[in-house]
């Protein structure tokens, strides 16, 4: 199992296929080498055997599995099927609205379609998910400067480094 986890972040694709492939032969019910046969046919970039792969996931659980279910939604984005992918990730926020991957995810999408107004409405809920994180709050100043509101985004920089809301010029580029 973690053979083919390594294989694909090394980049050895054509190996955890193989591999994935051999273990499913000896624990075919097994979900967690299902999904990982799926990534690794993804990352090989067999996308028709991925599509297959996941749609085999998602009918056998039947949304049991909401990672499942993002894999798809990233799927999706990745080939394109932008609209599609969004619903997922939309149904998925209404069913686990306290994920933070969910809400990390759909940021992305919203960034991606210019959604600047979604984008920070997600942005916001990830820093509270985050308890505040410093990357989280970055993200939300880089969002509120893309929607022209510069002074706030400028306010929560200085106040993720700590320093006072008159942030220099130069500085602040560190944030956009």
């Amino acid at each position: 199992f973690q053979e083919i986890g390594w294989a694909r972040r090394v980049g050895v694709h054509r190996h955890a296929v193989t591999r994935s492939e051999r273990a499913m032969e000896t624990e075919p019910m097994s979900l967690a080498l299902g999904i990982e046969r799926v990534k690794a046919y993804w990352s090989h970039q067999e996308l028709g055997v991925t599509a297959d792969g996941l749609g085999d996931l998602g009918t056998r659980l039947e949304g049991a599995l909401p990672r499942v279910a993002w894999l798809q939604a990233h799927f999706w984005h990745q080939q394109g099927l932008h609209e599609k992918s969004r619903n997922l990730l939309l149904t998925l926020r209404d069913s686990y609205p306290d994920s933070g991957q969910i809400w990390y995810s759909l940021a992305g999408h919203f960034k991606h379609e210019k959604w600047l107004e979604d984008r920070c409405h997600a942005a916001e809920r990830i820093v509270g998910l985050t308890s505040g994180a410093a990357w989280a709050r970055v993200d939300l100043a880089r969002c509120w400067h893309a929607q022209g509101y510069r002074q706030r985004a400028l306010r929560i920089g200085a106040e993720v480094y700590g320093e006072a809301p008159g942030l220099d010029a130069g500085r602040a580029a560190v944030f956009y």
